[in-house]
């Protein structure tokens, strides 16, 4: 996310660094692991297919870290 000095709205600006995907296969999974290592889904280190569930999870460790204080 970026914002200029003003940080109006409207000046709001969000990038997806070239990682955003269109899901196109049946299942509804996708197989490109793209991950931080200390965040990732189980299911995503055993190649099995994931979706936006991911994205829970990492979120799940990334508060975990900045209550606790550590992983």
């Amino acid at each position: 996310m970026y914002a200029d000095a003003s940080y109006a709205p409207e000046s709001l600006r969000i990038c997806d660094l070239g990682f955003a995907k269109q899901l196109r296969s049946e299942t509804g999974l996708l197989m490109t692991p793209c991950y931080t290592a200390s965040f990732v889904a189980p299911e995503v280190l055993r190649k099995q297919g994931y979706d936006e569930a991911c994205d829970i999870w990492s979120l799940g460790v990334l508060l975990y870290t900045m209550l606790a204080g550590y992983v």
